[in-house]
């Protein structure tokens, strides 16, 4: 047996040894799922650009002209397509919402409105056939589709469309009819 053996530090100090042991084991548990966080989040983020970036391809070389604008009729994105149906750039939108409807003929204007105020009421895509003038002073008829995007509250939040120039389609419309009339006489 022995007598008046010397303390060791660790049996002077066991329960605060064991509980920074403790607290040290928690804290790696807590950065190796930190690390965990971090690495999912920076794979979510490389998945959302490269998504991103797909889309950004497609939007942005389609024929078509796709738009998105906020409720109040400002437009959040534009394709470069716009260009070649309207005579205007992406640009020049992007900085005057009211473009748009400059470039509508006076006479279909009232139809746009119409269509517009319908719109903002309803979630199903509405489609609208119109003119426009373009930059160049050239006439054109187009077709274009809406649709509200709702949020979480269920307020409409955006406007997601597409326009396309139908002028040839409605240019061969009236042929077709010229020609039924010619027939008829």
């Amino acid at each position: 047996v022995l007598v008046n053996r010397p303390v060791s530090l660790y049996e002077q100090h066991k329960a605060i040894s064991w509980g920074a042991a403790g607290i040290i084991g928690l804290l790696l548990v807590l950065i190796g799922s930190l690390l965990f966080l971090l690495r999912r989040k920076n794979s979510a983020e490389r998945a959302l650009r490269e998504s991103e970036a797909r889309y950004r391809i497609v939007a942005d070389n389609t024929y078509d002209w796709e738009y998105w604008a906020d409720p109040q009729g400002r437009f959040l994105y534009v394709s470069p397509s716009c260009k070649r149906i309207s005579g205007y750039s992406a640009e020049e939108y992007m900085k005057r919402a009211d473009l748009w409807r400059d470039i509508i003929l006076p006479e279909d204007q009232p139809k746009w409105d119409a269509h517009s105020c319908a719109a903002t009421h309803q979630q199903q895509a509405d489609e609208i056939e119109f003119r426009i003038q373009r930059a160049d002073g050239e006439v054109r008829w187009i077709w274009a589709a809406g649709r509200h995007r709702l949020d979480a509250t269920g307020k409409p939040s955006r406007m997601a469309g597409i326009v396309q120039d139908i002028t040839e389609r409605k240019r061969a419309e009236e042929e077709i009819h010229q020609l039924t009339r010619d027939l008829e006489k």
